[in-house]
């Protein structure tokens, strides 16, 4: 009889939510947010050094990766709403090697305001989810669209 070494896990789900002020109209930010994704998508958010690109497929059903050439990459998540210029919805998978095992749900909305636009995150995480974890995966997502996706829409 095979023996291996078997840990519990216990589970629980995490929320939290930020808005992002931009200087630029939802639908140049949502240009950037779907269709260049890859401008903007900083290499050390890549898993490997073998990613080529940060890819999304624009569409419902359409998936969120990092390609490495040849069919091989990671998988970041799938659409499951795609409403544009307003709203995307992406549920991806947390890997052991990610903090996981588990699940997120991020929600991202735009609404047009005086100056430009507002966007929404909203993200939810259920699994096997540490407080570091969930405070680091939060810490990312600020800087993608509070950083790099505003530093992209907002230059001339």
């Amino acid at each position: 009889m095979p023996t291996g070494n078997m840990t519990k896990l216990d589970t629980h789900a995490v929320k939290y939510a930020f808005d992002v002020e931009i200087k630029a109209t939802p639908e140049r930010v949502w240009q950037l947010l779907t269709h260049d994704i890859a401008t903007w998508w900083p290499a050390h958010f890549h898993s490997s050094e073998e990613t080529k690109q940060f890819t999304m497929e624009p569409r419902v059903g359409g998936m969120i990766f990092e390609d490495q050439g040849d069919g091989n990459g990671v998988l970041w998540g799938t659409i499951l709403q795609f409403d544009a210029p307003r709203r995307l919805q992406v549920k991806g998978a947390l890997f052991p090697d990610y903090g996981g095992p588990g699940d997120y749900h991020l929600s991202i909305a735009l609404s047009p305001t005086e100056h430009g636009c507002l966007l929404k995150v909203d993200d939810a995480i259920c699994g096997y989810i540490t407080d570091e974890n969930a405070e680091s995966l939060e810490t990312g997502w600020k800087e993608l669209f509070g950083e790099h996706l505003k530093r992209a829409a907002e230059a001339s």
